[in-house]
C-alpha cells in the first residue's frame, strides 16, 4: 500500500496481517515510510517493534523518514553506478571489437606494380559493419572489395568478420570472377543473414595482371567511381540485390578498360551520407568534387583529404556511420 500510494502508514499496537504476510507475528507495532528519488519510488522501510512497548516517538520518526530518503539516494546511486559499469564493459568491449576489426583490414599498399592503392577505415564511435581487403592473388592480378553489412555494433563487426574468412576461402579455391565470388558468399552467408534478419551490401573489383582492365560486379552497393586520365568521372553499376535477400542470386561480372593515369574509387555511405548540423549531406556530388580538385594528390593524399573534407562539413556532428574508401590510381 505504501508503495502504491507513496504516503507513509503506522501500524498500532492492535494492527493485523494477512497470514501469508512475512512480518505477520513477528512485528506488534510499526512504521512503514516509502523510498523515494525525486518522487520515484524505489521501495519501502519497515520499522517495526517486536515487543509491545511505547510506540515511536516523533524523533524516531524523522530518523526513520530520514533514512528513507538517503536509502532511495544509495539505490538510485548503486543502480546508477551498475548501468555506468555496463555501459562502460559495453563499450569497452566495442572498441576491442572495432581494433580487432581494423587489424583484419590490410595495412599496406606500397609493393602493388604499376598501382597506387590506398585504403582506409575511419570508425564512427563504435564498431561497425564496414570492410575492405585487397588481395594480391598467384597471377599478379588484384582483388579489391568493398562491403557494408546492415547496422552497427558487434552484430555488424562480428559478420563483416565471418565475410572476410568465407572471402579468403572462396579466393583460396581459386575463384577470380567478381560476379562469381559474390555469388558463392551470397550462398555462403544467406541463411544466417535470413535468420538474422540482416544483409551486405558488396562490389568486387578485379584488376587484370597488366592492370589494363577492370572486372566488376556489384549487390546493392554504391556505384564505384571511375576518374579518367583527361577528369572526367564516371559510375561503374553493377546490377545485383545485397547479400542475404534471395537463395538464388546470380551476379554478373562487367568489364571496362584502365589507362593509365586512371583512378577507381571504392567508398561506403557513411562518407557520401554526411550530415552538416543543418542536415544536409555531403553526397555524391562532394566525392566527385574532391575528386576533381585532389587529380594531382597520390591514393593516399586524395583519401585523406576527402575524409578531412568529410569531417569538416561535418563539423561537430559526431559520425553516425563509419567512413571507409579505397583509391587505385593506375601509374604506368
Amino acid at each position: 500500500e505504501v508503495f502504491r500510494t507513496g504516503n507513509e502508514i503506522t501500524l498500532p499496537m492492535d494492527f493485523s496481517l494477512p497470514d501469508d504476510d512475512p512480518l505477520n507475528g513477528r512485528l506488534v507495532s510499526g512504521f512503514v515510510a516509502p523510498v523515494l528519488f525525486k518522487d520515484q519510488r524505489r521501495g519501502v522501510l519497515v520499522m517495526g517493534r517486536t515487543k509491545p512497548s511505547q510506540f515511536f516517538d516523533a524523533g524516531k520518526l524523522k530518523i526513520a523518514r530520514m533514512v528513507a530518503e538517503y536509502l532511495g539516494i544509495i539505490v538510485t546511486l548503486g543502480e546508477l553506478q551498475k548501468r555506468r559499469g555496463d555501459e562502460e564493459r559495453a563499450l569497452r568491449d566495442l572498441e576491442i571489437a572495432a581494433q580487432i576489426q581494423l587489424s583484419l583490414m590490410p595495412q599496406e599498399f606500397s609493393s602493388l606494380r604499376d598501382l597506387d592503392l590506398y585504403g582506409t577505415c575511419r570508425p564512427a564511435l563504435q564498431a561497425g559493419g564496414d570492410y575492405f581487403d585487397v588481395l594480391v592473388l598467384p597471377d599478379q592480378s588484384i582483388l579489391c572489395v568493398m562491403a557494408d553489412v546492415m547496422g552497427k555494433g558487434l552484430p555488424a563487426a562480428l559478420l563483416a568478420n565471418m565475410l572476410r574468412t568465407n572471402l579468403h576461402a572462396i579466393v583460396a579455391s581459386q575463384v577470380d570472377a567478381p560476379g562469381e565470388i559474390i555469388t558463392k558468399t551470397n550462398a555462403l552467408m544467406i541463411r544466417d543473414l535470413i535468420k538474422l534478419e540482416m544483409f551486405i551490401t558488396m562490389t568486387c573489383v578485379w584488376i587484370s595482371p597488366d592492370r589494363s582492365q577492370i572486372r566488376h560486379a556489384s549487390a546493392g552497393h554504391l556505384a564505384s567511381l571511375l576518374q579518367k586520365s583527361e577528369g572526367e568521372i564516371l559510375q561503374i553499376y553493377g546490377a545485383g540485390m545485397p547479400v542475404g535477400i534471395f537463395h538464388d542470386s546470380v551476379y554478373a561480372s562487367y568489364s571496362t578498360p584502365f589507362l593509365p593515369g586512371d583512378r577507381l574509387l571504392l567508398y561506403t555511405d557513411g562518407i557520401v551520407e554526411a550530415s552538416a548540423a543543418d542536415g544536409s549531406m555531403f553526397e555524391l556530388e562532394g566525392v566527385k568534387g574532391c575528386l576533381a580538385r585532389s587529380r594531382p594528390l597520390s591514393s593516399r593524399g586524395t583519401i585523406d583529404k576527402m575524409l578531412n573534407e568529410v569531417a569538416l562539413f561535418s563539423g561537430k556532428e559526431a559520425p553516425s556511420d563509419d567512413r571507409t574508401a579505397v583509391l587505385i590510381s593506375r601509374t604506368n
